[in-house]
């Protein structure tokens, strides 16, 4: 016996064509990919995909078993790069991808035998970079 998934995007932007699936029972569902097209919506990201459009209940791919046809709802959100240079290096040492709601660190690592005057946001040091930065705008599909 098969069951179908549906995969709802949950929004009016572009995003590639996200194919229903056809899964064996006791089979594992793939996750799709899902990408918004908009340029102005580059930082867009599915966070994850749920059995309600409320939002209750997290499908996990790698554990849950469909039992009956289904739809999965995508849940979208924001992701920015966070990027540490040390000094004048064009290249950064570490990049850590942030999420909404999810906290970054100040990364001292690279400053080992080195006197340690701070983290900065700008080339100048002139900008201290604040512990803990919170990326958040709303929740649900971007508008």
């Amino acid at each position: 016996k098969y069951f179908s998934i549906h995969f709802d995007t949950c929004t009016e932007i572009e995003t590639n064509f996200v194919a229903d699936q056809k899964v064996k029972n006791g089979m594992h569902a793939k996750r799709p990919t899902c990408i918004a097209l908009d340029d102005d919506k580059q930082n867009y990201v599915v966070f994850d995909w749920y059995t309600t459009n409320t939002y209750e209940k997290v499908w996990n791919f790698k554990k849950d078993y469909p039992t009956s046809d289904m739809t999965l709802y995508a849940k979208w959100g924001f992701e920015y790069s966070v990027k540490y240079y040390l000094g004048d290096n064009e290249k950064p040492f570490k990049t850590v991808v942030v999420r909404d709601g999810s906290f970054v660190n100040e990364d001292k690592s690279a400053s080992i035998g080195f006197d340690y005057y701070g983290s900065f946001i700008d080339k100048d040091y002139s900008i201290p970079f604040i512990i803990y930065i919170f990326a958040s705008r709303f929740s649900g599909p971007p508008p």
